[in-house]
């Protein structure tokens, strides 16, 4: 979601997508392909490998927990270049609010199983419906792509039996007001 992320930002019409060079795109893009898909894919390849999770999907809350834990560390490395970065606010704020979600994600997996998809699909509605406000952009046809495809996961999640209609729910809300809440706090 990150990586959605970003490729929405540069591909809005404002002074996101012609101020920044790109080489700086480039990088931005590498850093966070890097740091929220590649690494922890590879780590979680290196638990199904050692035997720590059985499948890749992480079904148990017991497997998730560890994943949980390293991709919040990935998600914080993520944030702390691009508060290096010469970048406006929101792009550090975007992986602030990230980190914080995998984070309450592995507390709320103590008790409960919340879906994480539903988390990141609601965290790009979250940011996207504070875009308007900083950007002055129309995000309005990305939203209701977005909001579609959030129902589409939800509908997949609840399909296969992965999540119940709450766990889906609640995981949308909660990445929804924290993307939302850290976009407007940063900004």
């Amino acid at each position: 979601m990150p990586l959605y992320a970003m490729s929405i930002l540069f591909s809005l019409d404002s002074y996101l997508s012609f101020s920044i060079p790109g080489q700086v795109k480039g990088f931005i893009f590498a850093t966070v392909l890097i740091t929220t898909f590649a690494l922890p894919a590879l780590f979680v390849l290196l638990l199904y490998q050692r035997g720590k999770i059985k499948t890749l999907e992480m079904e148990t809350v017991d497997e998730r927990r560890l994943s949980f834990l390293t991709t919040a560390v990935f998600y914080m490395i993520a944030y702390w270049m691009m508060r290096l970065l010469p970048l406006p606010q929101l792009f550090p704020a975007v992986f602030a609010g990230a980190s914080v979600m995998i984070v309450l994600a592995f507390f709320v997996s103590f008790q409960w199983k919340i879906s994480v998809h539903m988390m990141g699909v609601g965290a790009l509605l979250g940011l996207l419906w504070c875009l308007p406000e900083i950007l002055y952009v129309n995000i309005l046809p990305w939203f209701i792509f977005l909001l579609i495809a959030a129902g589409l996961i939800g509908t997949t999640r609840l399909l296969r039996d992965a999540h119940t209609p709450a766990q889906v729910y609640s995981g949308f809300f909660l990445g929804f007001i924290v993307q939302m809440g850290f976009i407007r706090y940063l900004t």
